[in-house]
């Protein structure tokens, strides 16, 4: 017995492919400040408590999401919730 069920397909963003895609396919964008510490811990595979690759990481969210910090031109960036990729890595 054959029914039918309504699907939805999801796909990562960058990897479509519009020659071969069905119709309808969603796609999946996770943006950088919806990720939790312990996303990025498990992305990038490293312990934000025991390594120094860790800290790094939480100590870089934590400024541009919570602080704010300073630039080397002393300047005052706030803390932003909405960071992205680029306010990660310009956070010195």
């Amino acid at each position: 017995m054959l029914r039918n069920y309504k699907l939805t397909l999801w796909i990562p963003a960058g990897f479509e492919n519009r020659d071969i895609d069905p119709p309808g396919l969603s796609l999946l964008e996770i943006r950088a400040c919806d990720m939790e510490v312990d996303d990025w811990a498990s992305l990038f595979e490293v312990n934000i408590f025991g390594e120094p690759r860790g800290m790094l990481i939480a100590d870089v969210i934590a400024h541009v999401a919570t602080t704010g910090y300073s630039t080397s031109k002393d300047s005052t960036v706030p803390a932003n919730r909405n960071y992205d990729f680029g306010d990660l890595l310009a956070c010195p």
